[in-house]
């Protein structure tokens, strides 16, 4: 089942990168993200986030793949040490910049 939302991925001041999705807010997923990175006593220092994707736990699924193939140490399945950021921004840019608004519209009209 498809689940519309976003993905998104931040990278910590010590190289770990952080691969998520959310069906709301992905500012507020950082917020969060920044916070617990302050408690670990490292920063935020790049973000790159989806537009709005008609299959978020796909695009997400893919992210995580593509971490776990150059990660030299993985940790929940959604934080990795290693992972080529530049790579992952590139990922973005090409496959992630959001659906069509009507192929949504016409999704979220199936599930009514």
């Amino acid at each position: 089942m498809f689940k519309i939302g976003y993905v998104y991925a931040i990278l910590m001041s010590d190289g770990m990168v952080k691969v998520g999705r959310s069906s709301k807010s992905v500012s507020s997923r950082i917020k969060s993200h920044a916070l617990t990175a302050k408690l670990r006593g490292v920063s935020i220092q790049k973000t790159v986030e989806s537009g709005k994707l008609m299959d978020s736990r796909a695009a997400e699924k893919f992210l995580r793949n593509l971490c776990l193939s150059s990660s030299a140490d993985v940790i929940a399945r959604e934080w990795f040490m290693g992972a080529d950021f530049d790579e992952i921004e590139d990922i973005f840019a090409s496959r992630f910049n959001g659906d069509c608004e009507k192929q949504i519209a016409l999704k979220e009209k199936e599930k009514l």
